[in-house]
């Protein structure tokens, strides 16, 4: 039988130690830098890595994004409070600064739910990269989620 789907890109680079992410975040100064920090195994970390991969090409004049694995790279784990029940978390950074998103769930550090509704998800990234762009390193998401 013939696949005649479109495969799935995999080209989000997975980062390999704290000096990448660190590359990562301070690369680009014209673009959000998207880092999926989270434990590729689990469940609903793959279901949001899915919806990155296939939003990549879409975003790409806004955002690059990055995969870390918070099982082989832990530098972060600490600082950004993940823990043993954390599966994935989204982050959002430009010019070397952590943007913090109120999505009314009493954490602005992360995004650490899935967003099944790729428009949804678009919508958050226009907001958090037009933010940015004034200067700004808060905002608040389209979308509430509480």
């Amino acid at each position: 039988m013939i696949n005649n789907k479109k495969p799935l890109l995999q080209t989000i680079p997975e980062l390999e130690s704290g000096w990448h992410i660190d590359q990562a975040i301070l690369y680009d100064d014209s673009r959000l830098a998207i880092i999926r920090f989270g434990r590729p195994s689990a469940f609903t970390c793959k279901l949001m890595d899915d919806m990155l991969k296939s939003l990549q090409f879409k975003l790409i004049n806004m955002a690059a994004m990055y995969f870390v694995d918070i099982d082989k790279v832990d530098d972060y784990n600490e600082i950004y409070d993940f823990g043993e029940d954390d599966e994935f978390a989204i982050m959002f950074f430009w010019q070397n600064k952590h943007i913090m998103v109120d999505f009314d769930t009493g954490d602005n550090n992360k995004l650490n739910f899935v967003i099944n509704d790729k428009q949804e998800f678009i919508d958050i990234v226009e907001v958090v990269y037009k933010t940015c762009r004034r200067g700004r390193v808060s905002c608040r998401s389209p979308h509430t989620y509480s």
